[in-house]
């Protein structure tokens, strides 16, 4: 991730996130490998952030994510699952 943001900076506005009225805390159960979603996994390190955007497609909603490169393994449709937040 290229990211110019300090650790601090990070947890500062992933608090703000959190704390935000809309915020909803989403349980993520059992991997639902046969969505469509895993079909483009090449490494172990995807895992995550395919589960999330998974979990949030499921639940109606959108990940909110610091890194832009997890949109380059999702088709078009699947990256309305994820708002990438800018530095």
């Amino acid at each position: 991730m290229n990211c110019s943001l300090g650790i601090d900076e990070i947890f500062t506005k992933l608090e703000s996130f959190t704390h935000h009225a809309m915020h909803q805390f989403w349980e993520d159960g059992p991997l639902q490998t046969q969505a469509s979603v895993w079909r483009n996994i090449t490494s172990h390190k995807q895992v995550t952030d395919t589960n999330l955007a998974s979990i949030s497609h499921q639940r109606r909603g959108k990940l909110a994510t610091l890194d832009e490169g997890i949109k380059s393994k999702l088709t078009v449709t699947e990256r309305a699952w994820v708002e990438v937040i800018p530095p």
